[in-house]
């Protein structure tokens, strides 16, 4: 659901895991659920859609760290016990390259609309079916721009937190203000998206 005066994109799905390491905060059902917190009940071409309608710009080329800044909230509960969280506050990270317990929620974030390139006509986030990652090496809609994205057995399921498996959860997708255009080039994401990986 679009609600444009609030610029949001609401995505209903479920808790998928409730502990455990994974790449992938939420995919759809034929993703990689082995690995992904949630499971969302919209497609990935649809939330790209969602999210070029509220106006935001996507990465020129999805293998960057670039694209309209967005922020991600999870909600879950009746009303008479609504909580509402952060995506981060669901996810713990490890010090990168140790096999060390993770102990720090992931650090407040503005994830970023990379969106997903096209081959022969589809989104390879679609044939994916990731939506929001947190490694780097995955087709996705919405990407962790951390450093530790880069590495796939940093970050994990904060279980103080998650809701159990198979609590329904509402993914609300914020777009935040755009970055200030680069003088240099007079744009701030422009660009195209042919011939990308991604």
């Amino acid at each position: 659901m679009i609600d444009s005066a609030q610029r949001t994109l609401v995505v209903p799905g479920r808790v998928n895991m409730d502990r455990g390491l994974i790449e992938v905060f939420a995919c759809n059902a034929a993703g990689k659920t082995h690995e992904s917190a949630l499971i969302l009940e919209g497609e990935p071409y649809q939330v790209q859609v969602g999210l070029l309608l509220l106006g935001l710009e996507p990465a020129p080329d999805a293998r960057e760290k670039s694209g309209s800044p967005v922020r991600l909230w999870v909600e879950w509960g009746d009303e008479s016990a609504r909580r509402r969280v952060r995506a981060e506050e669901l996810i713990l990270s490890r010090q990168p390259g140790t096999s060390l317990p993770p102990t720090e929620p992931m650090p407040p974030t503005e994830w970023l609309f990379v969106g997903s390139a096209e081959r022969n006509g589809i989104l390879l986030a679609q044939q994916d079916g990731s939506i929001v990652t947190t490694y780097a090496a995955l087709p996705t809609i919405i990407a962790n721009p951390h450093l530790q994205a880069s590495d796939d057995a940093v970050y994990f399921v904060n279980d103080q937190v998650m809701p159990p498996v198979g609590t329904p959860v509402e993914l609300v997708i914020e777009a935040l203000p755009q970055p200030a255009a680069d003088p240099q080039d007079g744009s701030a994401n422009g660009g195209t998206r042919e011939g990308k990986d991604r």
